[in-house]
């Protein structure tokens, strides 16, 4: 379980990789360590254990800055942090808004070839062919 002093070092990091502009919030501005964070690792309960033990690393070397700490990263924890950073602040209504993004929709395909038709239709037009059944 993340508790609250490794939700606030969570939303220290994000600050660094996620700070906002004039047209999206910061991490921090949507509170990415709070429920964003808790609906994350609901759909991804795997990462926690790992997400736990680099809030630990950088507690532990806290007078290092949050972008000095993140360089040193190996390439699987720099790429969990981004996956739970990034994940859970594109979870946040308001980003979505901000960004544009509505939602998965159903789209319905054109029928002029979907699912390989035009190759069942032409076979469906040849003369009709029978074979002898096997003895």
């Amino acid at each position: 379980m993340i508790d609250a002093t490794a939700r606030r070092r969570i939303a220290v990091l994000s600050e660094e990789l996620l700070p906002g502009n004039g047209r999206q919030p910061s991490a921090v501005d949507v509170d990415i360590g709070g429920a964003p964070l808790d609906r994350l690792l609901m759909s991804r309960p795997d990462l926690e254990d790992r997400l736990v033990l680099i809030v630990e690393r950088f507690r532990n070397c806290e007078p290092v800055t949050p972008a000095a700490f993140i360089e040193t990263l190996c390439p699987q924890d720099h790429r969990l942090l981004f996956t739970v950073i990034c994940g859970a602040y594109f979870l946040v209504a308001e980003v979505q808004q901000a960004i544009g993004y509505t939602g998965q929709q159903a789209l319905t395909p054109s029928r002029g070839g979907f699912g390989a038709e035009e190759l069942t239709m032409k076979q469906m037009e040849l003369p009709k062919r029978y074979r002898d059944p096997p003895v």
